[in-house]
């Protein structure tokens, strides 16, 4: 009996290598963007998600596409094995997850996973917190073109921008500029706390991932104590020194203001996770487009 199905989003157990899989069948590179036109980068290609045609009603609408190229389309698609490939660790990965007894809510399934799949550490399983409707929310916003302000260009440069400029927005980081750091030493703050002060200005209900440093997180806490609203907060600073602390006060108040947040609670996070957790909300939400 089949008690629980594991959905792939983003490519975290399989990998759908179409490209590579047009090559092997000797198509030059000319013809495999020809194919791809008239079947995976089309939008009858989500009618295979929703798996309801046949696969001949599926040939009859790719070469309805092209119909020049029927003989190709058919010699691509007679046999799709190869297409879709499960990645190396995908079987053990899910066995973990099952001898822990780990159980992941729907909502925020796919955002553990991508994290996991990053750090190779199941306790964010358990370490990750969500607001209600927080991975909603996010979406929602990434989808009415918010930015995304991150502490460090480490977490900047992780977050897939093809993805993100196909959804119209934008990722910044002001850690390195000159005003950040003359504001700080005239404050005698952190650049962290500066570069935050400067991005809640210039975008109040932008995402903020903060993945490096506690007092990021702490002066955003106490901004959104001051009126700021923005669309979500990722906090997943890592260390020793406030690293709790900054969590457990931006916890309590973005659940006292309503503002949804992604918080991974206790010492671990960083760059990386902050960048995993952004990377997928874009990707959640760019594949329910295409569905």
């Amino acid at each position: 009996m089949i008690r629980n199905i594991i959905f792939d989003i983003g490519n975290v157990l399989t990998d759908f290598r179409w490209k590579e899989f047009l090559e092997d069948k000797g198509f030059d590179e000319a013809m495999v963007k020809r194919i791809a036109k008239a079947s995976v980068q089309s939008t009858v290609w989500n009618e295979i998600d929703r798996g309801v045609w046949s696969m001949e009603e599926l040939m009859q609408a790719f070469i309805r596409q092209d119909p020049e190229i029927e003989e190709e389309l058919r010699r691509a698609y007679g046999d799709i094995t190869g297409m879709v490939t499960k990645r190396a660790y995908a079987i053990p990965w899910i066995q973990e997850l099952r001898e822990k007894g780990i159980v992941l809510p729907e909502e925020s399934a796919a955002v553990v996973r991508r994290v996991i799949h990053t750090t190779a550490d199941f306790d964010f399983a358990g370490n990750l917190r969500f607001t209600p409707g927080a991975v909603k929310l996010g979406q929602a916003a990434l989808l009415n073109r918010a930015a995304i302000v991150t502490d460090t260009n480490m977490a900047k440069a992780g977050i897939n921008k093809p993805v993100l400029t196909k959804l119209g927005g934008q990722v910044c980081c002001f850690m390195a500029d000159e005003d950040v750091a003359r504001a700080a030493k005239e404050k005698g703050t952190t650049r962290a706390v500066a570069a935050m002060e400067k991005a809640s200005g210039r975008f109040p209900s932008a995402v903020f991932a903060i993945g490096n440093a506690p007092t990021a997180l702490l002066r955003i806490a106490e901004l959104i104590e001051a009126g700021l609203r923005p669309s979500l907060v990722i906090g997943v600073p890592v260390g020793f020194v406030n690293v709790v602390e900054s969590k457990e006060a931006a916890w309590a108040v973005c659940q006292e203001k309503g503002v949804p947040a992604i918080l991974s609670m206790g010492r671990k996070g960083g760059s990386g996770v902050a960048a995993a957790v952004c990377n997928a909300l874009l990707y959640q939400t760019t594949e329910e487009i295409r569905c």
